[in-house]
């Protein structure tokens, strides 16, 4: 015996978990039988025949994509200047920016935003509840 072989280990692999590989298909994908049936027909199989299926199906064409950025483009070139300034004349900061809570007071005071619709209801329900304990308090008395 040479020295590299008594140096060698030796590894075995462990066959006792079940195979993840779906044995239906061992004769359909053998190279030799797909050489034979070539022989035979003269024609290679054809794995076009089963069309990939994925998940995410998107219409929009590739115009519509290039649109619907230009119209993005312009739009933020609409905003004033001053708050493209804030963003980096960058477009993709303006979600960003708009969700930040501390750009409310500038996007309110530039007319982008309306004040929120929740305080004027509590408001509004603060003084019909004002209203109320003064009419019962008058019909008590």
């Amino acid at each position: 015996m040479s020295r590299a072989t008594k140096l060698r280990k030796r590894v075995c692999i462990d066959k006792m978990d079940p195979s993840k590989t779906d044995q239906s298909f061992k004769n359909e994908v053998n190279i030799n039988n797909i050489i034979d049936r070539y022989k035979k027909t003269g024609l290679l199989p054809n794995f076009k025949e089963r069309i990939p299926l994925f998940g995410d199906e998107n219409t929009t064409t590739l115009y519509d994509a290039f649109q619907a950025v230009s119209n993005a483009q312009e739009l933020f070139l609409e905003l004033p200047v001053a708050i493209r300034k804030e963003m980096g004349h960058d477009p993709k900061n303006l979600e960003s920016y708009l969700s930040n809570p501390e750009n409310a007071e500038t996007l309110l005071e530039y007319g982008l935003t309306e004040a929120k619709i929740e305080s004027k209801a509590k408001n509004e329900t603060k003084t019909n509840k004002s209203t109320d304990e003064k009419e019962k308090a008058s019909q008590d008395k």
